[in-house]
């Protein structure tokens, strides 16, 4: 972020020189600081490279690639522009780099990204639930909808609800393509024994969502995993005792807290087709005061 506006980079093929353009003013309107390419060496900016002998010309690719990296470096999330799918190689290495510096990847064309299911639900559509959740009948009162949305605006970015739903949808895939969820469960180890909450002041104590550190530092949406599996998805964190010999020959006992999942609906395969073969949005409209 700079000030209040969040950074992001564009990434993709120069041949898309008008869907580079019009995202960039989309995204600019949308009250984002856009860093966009340098040169459209594959849609109109051919005189860069007419003149330059083949040494000049690798060295001046070499440099583009990495002046790009360094733009996302400044970034807070990459937008891919991959027009009929396409990603190409060096594309794929600005993604990859953004991964493993921990930026969030956005495409122009989601639907056609098998390697990401980050869209199973939008920013828009999860605010608007947290905003609206509620058990007590006087949370649904105009007066209490608007306070929740002053809370989530100043308590939660959008760059932590973006976290949270990547790293849910993350989390799903694994989930889906797991050994052991045909036979009726889930689990992996944690790094917090205690999970976070997104708080925005419910009378009776209720939070609007509860959220999972998982061993890869995940941050795990308990709505959205149900938003994905159904319902009826049991998610929780669970532990198990482990016998441990210390030093001095004393039997004691350490705790290993893992999240569990269970109770997976008999759709399970119609899921897991629509994710990680169509890779089509699975999301199920959930009403207001459903207890998540």
């Amino acid at each position: 972020m700079i000030g209040n506006y969040k950074v992001i980079t564009l990434c993709g093929s120069t041949r898309f020189k008008d869907e580079f353009l019009q995202v960039q003013k989309e995204l600019t309107l949308q009250g984002n600081i856009v860093i966009s390419v340098g040169l459209f060496g594959h849609a109109g900016d051919f005189e860069v490279w007419e003149n330059m002998d083949e040494g000049t010309l690798t060295k001046t690719k070499e440099m583009l690639d990495d002046m790009h990296k360094r733009k996302i470096d400044m970034a807070d999330e990459i937008f891919v522009i991959n027009v009929g799918g396409y990603i190409g190689d060096s594309t794929k290495s600005e993604i990859e780099y953004a991964k493993e510096h921990d930026k969030i990847v956005r495409y122009l064309e989601n639907n056609l990204n098998r390697d990401n299911i980050n869209n199973a639900i939008y920013l828009n559509e999860y605010k608007n639930y947290l905003v609206n959740f509620y058990c007590w009948p006087m949370d649904n009162t105009k007066s209490f909808i608007k306070k929740r949305k002053e809370i989530l605006t100043n308590k939660y970015s959008d760059n932590y609800l973006l976290k949270i739903i990547s790293d849910t949808n993350s989390f799903a895939k694994d989930v889906l393509m797991s050994d052991t969820i045909d036979y009726g469960y889930f689990k992996i180890e944690v790094n917090d024994d205690e999970p976070l909450f997104i708080n925005l002041e419910l009378h009776g104590g209720w939070m609007s969502d509860t959220i999972y550190i998982d061993s890869k530092g995940r941050y795990i949406s308990k709505h959205l995993i149900k938003t994905i599996f159904g319902k009826e998805t049991i998610i929780e964190l669970k532990k198990d005792e482990v016998e441990r010999i210390t030093d001095d020959n004393i039997c004691s006992f350490d705790y290993r807290y893992y999240i569990y999942m269970q109770g997976f609906s008999e759709n399970l395969n119609m899921i897991r087709n629509s994710i990680l073969g169509d890779n089509k949005k699975l999301v199920k409209k959930r009403r207001k005061g459903d207890i998540v």
